[in-house]
């Protein structure tokens, strides 16, 4: 017959919290069976690991890997016998820590057996040669023992622990340090010799074992005592049993539960080493004395410490264990009903409404059929079927009148669902009846605050600015009193009061300004002040004050960088610094423009929303001469909005100033195509117009200046076009029609209309167009009057211009003393070289002449 090796991974939940020292144990058990030999191997973590994966790695090998990530002392604390374990090692990453465990047998048969087992973890592991398993092989370290045939459905259900609960009694992050405080004993050597009297019972040693009748009667004056509550005695009574009868008596194992459940509802509910303690036992009697009806309670009873210690998945899954293996027991329907108020705490409502219902069927017209519908109106209420909650609390009290009364929380639950039905004036009657029967209760003040609730809701704004304002004074909680401001700001932010009186009595409650400013500047970072800081933020908006808001959002975010409502505070941040950048771009404030998207283009300004901001925004780059830095911009509008005709406008114009000719041309095509009605058609024609003339290409730009004479009516443009194709008519050397042209412009337009520089080029060209058709007197003119207008553009050039003027002309002496006149203004060492030589051949003339006569 197949030798069967088990190895039972307990993870024992008394030990699954997180040690600062970490510190690890690890021991072996043996258990006796009939017919099989196993060995249960005992593994206590105090931080609590998850089994990952378990699997089968070769026919000798079992890989076990744990989520856990320091894990340091383990393989130094394994006692493992070397008799059927040949090798056991540990590998550890970031991630999680890998058990190796290497059998001296080849595994034949492997399997991870999952069931409805307590936090019990099955590896069973079949080998081919089990010798090494037969017990006079097995190092017995004390502990061997008889394990009466357990199977996993006898057990209560695995659990996994969850992280966060919302337990009052006990918390996971205050239990780090309780583990070192946990020894390996069982209780019978600790919590009960700490709670029984001095008086023992005195028992010889050497007297026979009591006999079950005898061992019956003890155990039921142990009953007895428990029942009026004399745990102290009870144990005493109980203990002796255990240690005076055999262990195949069953009242030897039912005092031991019994010892245990003394010491449960002998403790202090607050004492989170006490459940810790007990729920290893109750595992520990549920593994080692299993009985149906004892199994049952124990696995009730280790519910009730998980629930206690705020455990709430661990209870639920043992009390469901409870109802699924015990459904004839007597605990059964308390189980029931735990389950479901475990299944509300975890906020699982509908699942806690099937349940409480399910319930109700069986005990309709009971005592705990009325709590039931309490219960079921609670799970419904926060369903938000308020409906149906009213309609089964009004049945509760139908028959019993009483019955919301027994409860401060009843009755704020029952008002509630009334005022969330908008009958306010019921609602306020149940609120008025807390403070009434339950003064003392968590429920006094804050029904006191939904009582001007329901006021406020019935546009009675008197009635609630006198009740809030009574919270403010009389309260001492800081929400209730926040939300008190809150509303108050509110009334006076959608400017409710109209009487003059009143809005001076509660000016400092209702001005939005100084209002939220109290709540933010008083109460820290509550989570009610990021919403009056986040009123107050969309009140600046409201009012314009754009700077305001953008100095409250920078505040909101650094006081509170984790909100949960960040992304609205988002949609604000680029609400405000939209309307404010557009305010400033409105007054020609282009340099605060520039410093906004600097600061937060990385940020808030990354997404290009909306058009009109990074217009604003593009265009003060290039008001102020800048426009090659706000290029990208330009790109990224061009891109998201390639249907804008501003926007490609833009985007011609910006590649024309970059002597990017070729996009301008290209872009001009698209242009036309997409857009033959637009206003700014004739300018992008120009600019096309322009390009070409810059590539050399002179037939197609004069082609386009040419229509564009035609279509022009601005006087301004027609000045631009003309002014250009006299550009066109000089590069090509066609002097004298340039000079019409630049004629033209000289006698119609001035510097207001056209701009200084196309005048000032205009006035120069024609006098060099003169110079070049040898009208030199006339030439002299012009670059002497031009010299006049703009005396510090091309000074050089047109001092060169009037002497070689001078010279060609046969005027001597007039460009001698013009030279004279002028040499010490040259800056320009070339043009003081081309006077010069100019000068040089009058005189070298001059004396050519002399000498011949």
């Amino acid at each position: 017959m197949r030798k069967t090796l088990y190895i039972f991974f307990i993870l024992s939940l008394s030990t699954l919290i997180y040690s600062a020292n970490l510190n690890y144990l690890l021991d072996i058990k043996y258990r006796d069976f009939p017919d099989k030999k196993f060995v249960r191997l005992v593994l206590y973590l105090s931080t609590p690991p998850l089994f990952q994966e378990i699997k089968k790695k070769d026919p000798y090998n079992v890989e076990i890997v744990l989520t856990d990530t320091d894990i340091k002392k383990f393989y130094g604390n394994l006692k493992i016998p070397s008799q059927f374990i040949n090798e056991i090692s540990t590998t550890q990453n970031k991630k999680n820590l890998v058990i190796n465990i290497n059998l001296k047998s080849e595994i034949v048969e492997w399997s991870h057996i999952k069931s409805d087992a307590p936090p019990l973890l099955y590896i069973k592991i079949s080998t081919k040669d089990a010798k090494t398993l037969e017990p006079n092989n097995i190092e017995d370290n004390g502990t061997l023992q008889k394990f009466d045939n357990a199977t996993p459905k006898q057990l209560p259900p695995s659990q996994k622990i969850i992280q966060d609960n919302s337990s009052k009694i006990v918390k996971r992050d205050n239990l780090t340090k309780l583990h070192s405080a946990i020894d390996n004993g069982t209780i019978l050597d600790n919590k009960s010799s700490q709670i029984k009297q001095d008086k023992k019972i005195e028992v010889d040693e050497n007297i026979l074992k009591i006999k079950i009748d005898e061992a019956r009667n003890f155990y039921n004056k142990g009953l007895q005592l428990m029942a009026e509550k004399k745990y102290t005695e009870a144990i005493d009574i109980f203990d002796y049993n255990v240690k005076n009868s055999d262990k195949t008596n069953p009242f030897n194992f039912k005092s031991r539960y019994r010892i245990v459940d003394c010491v449960y509802y002998n403790g202090d509910p607050k004492d989170a080493k006490l459940y810790m303690s007990l729920v290893r036992e109750y595992i520990d009697l549920i593994s080692n004395y299993p009985d149906k009806d004892e199994t049952g309670w124990a696995a009730f009873q280790l519910a009730n410490c998980y629930k206690k210690m705020g455990f709430f998945e661990e209870a639920l899954g043992s009390y469901k264990y409870v109802i699924k293996y015990f459904p004839d027991s007597e605990y059964k329907v308390n189980a029931s009903i735990e389950e479901g108020n475990i299944l509300y705490l975890l906020k699982k409502y509908q699942d806690a409404l099937n349940s409480y219902k399910e319930l109700l069927t069986k005990s309709p017209d009971s005592v705990i059929g009325n709590n039931l519908r309490y219960l079921i109106g609670n799970c419904l209420y926060e369903l938000k079927k308020y409906n149906e909650a009213k309609n089964i609390y009004e049945e509760a009290l139908k028959r019993d009148t009483t019955f919301a009364d027994k409860s401060p929380e009843m009755l704020y639950n029952i008002a509630n669902t009334y005022f969330y039905l908008k009958k306010y004036t019921v609602a306020r009657e149940y609120f008025m009846k807390i403070r009434n029967l339950f003064p003392n209760s968590n429920y006094f003040d804050l029904s006191l605050l939904k009582i001007g609730e329901t006021y406020l809701q019935d546009k009675d704004y008197n009635s609630a600015l006198y009740i809030f304002k009574r919270v403010v004074d009389a309260t001492e909680n800081t929400d209730n009193i926040i939300v008190a401001r809150l509303e108050m700001a509110d009334i006076g932010l959608e400017k409710k009061i109209k009487d003059k009186d009143v809005y001076e009595k509660y000016k400092n409650f209702l001005d939005p300004d100084t209002a939220y400013n109290y709540i933010i500047n008083n109460y820290g970072n509550n989570e009610l002040v990021q919403i009056a800081m986040s009123r107050l933020i969309n009140y600046y908006l409201d009012q314009s004050r754009n700077n305001d808001a953008l100095i409250y959002l920078e505040e909101f975010y650094s006081r509170f960088p984790e909100s949960n409502i960040k992304q609205k505070m988002d949609e604000k941040m680029l609400l405000a610094l939209n309307k404010y950048i557009l305010d400033l771009f409105k007054v020609y404030d282009y340099g605060k423009v520039i410093y906004f998207y600097e600061k937060y283009k990385n940020s808030y300004l990354k997404e290009f929303k909306p058009l009109d901001v990074y217009k604003a925004i593009f265009l003060s780059y290039k008001n102020l001469d800048l426009s090659g830095q706000g290029r990208d911009i330009l790109e990224n509008l061009s891109a998201k909005y390639n249907n804008d005709p501003d926007i490609q406008f833009e985007l011609i114009e910006d590649s024309y100033k970059s002597k990017a000719y070729k996009k301008v041309i290209l872009e001009a095509g698209k242009y036309y195509q997409k857009y033959p009605e637009s206003k700014k058609i004739n300018r992008v024609k120009f600019y096309e117009a322009l390009s070409y003339k810059n590539l050399k290409n002179y037939q197609k730009a004069s082609n386009i200046l040419f229509d564009l004479l035609k279509s022009d009516i601005v006087n301004e443009d027609k000045g631009r076009d003309v002014f250009y194709l006299a550009e066109i008519f000089r590069e090509t050397g066609d002097y004298e029609n340039a000079l019409k042209l630049y004629s033209t412009v000289t006698e119609n337009y001035n510097e207001e209309i056209l701009g200084k520089n196309i005048i000032k080029d205009s006035y120069f060209y024609a006098g060099y167009m003169k110079y070049l058709l040898k009208n030199y007197q006339d030439a002299v003119n012009d670059f002497t009057n031009f010299r006049n207008l703009y005396p510090e553009h091309h000074p050089d050039e047109v001092i060169y211009y009037i002497i070689s003027s001078f010279a060609k002309n046969s005027k001597y002496e007039e460009a001698l003393n013009f030279f004279e006149n002028n040499k010490n203004n040259f800056k320009n060492e070339a043009f003081l070289k081309l006077s010069s030589e100019v000068i040089d051949n009058i005189k070298w003339s001059q004396k050519l002449n002399l000498d011949g006569k």
